[in-house]
């Protein structure tokens, strides 16, 4: 009998010692969580405001805060194991203003192995950029720069007709059919505006 009270006393301690060390597991988890929705909600609010000044025409401005994003992503690789549905939008957002960046400035899209991320999140990135040339293509078209906003509207169209035809669903990469949707209409609305000043002023580079 005493036995069987001692065995039943180790039994329960042994489990009580399991679940304790359970919970300090979970805390730490918990922590880490936290921290991860912290840094990646404070790198989408970076990354647009990186957008914002590009748009702006503060360069300088844009590239100081896509090297404090970049940096940040690292410390965020290094904790969101876990939670990587949590953090994915910090890296999609990197990728629009990392590649709008890349366009704007020197005239070219990167490669993905720039950025040193997962293929779905470039490519969920990429297509975001395709709104954001439209408004740039829009400014142009204000100052009166065709060429200028007619190299944009090539852009986008690149990046569309380079990812139409990929046909996956959201389960291997979410979101992206929708994006190519919205994709779709932002460049027939943009072509649509092109030719609406081509009409009225020609297609000369400056009005």
């Amino acid at each position: 009998m005493a036995k069987a009270k001692n065995a039943k006393a180790g039994t329960t301690g042994s489990m009580e010692g399991d679940i304790s060390g359970a919970i300090a597991h979970l805390e730490e988890k918990q922590r880490n969580y936290d921290n991860v929705l912290s840094l990646t909600r404070m790198i989408v609010r970076d990354c647009s405001n990186s957008i914002t000044l590009l748009h702006k025409r503060d360069a300088k401005g844009a590239e100081a805060l896509l090297a404090k994003i970049k940096s940040d992503l690292k410390r965020l690789g290094a904790m969101d194991r876990d939670f990587k549905n949590q953090s994915s939008q910090a890296y999609q957002e990197y990728a629009e203003a990392y590649c709008l960046h890349g366009i704007v400035r020197r005239g070219n899209i990167p490669r993905m192995k720039e950025l040193g991320m997962a293929p779905e999140l470039y490519l969920l990135g990429l297509l975001d950029v395709v709104g954001e040339l439209k408004r740039e293509a829009l400014e142009e078209l204000r100052a009166g720069d065709y060429g200028r906003a007619e190299e944009y509207y090539r852009h986008m169209t690149s990046i569309f007709d380079s990812t139409r035809g990929l046909r996956f669903p959201d389960a291997v990469i979410s979101g992206f059919r929708r994006k190519q949707d919205v994709a779709r209409i932002q460049i027939e609305q943009t072509g649509s505006d092109l030719s609406s000043y081509a009409s009225r002023f020609g297609s000369g580079k400056k009005r």
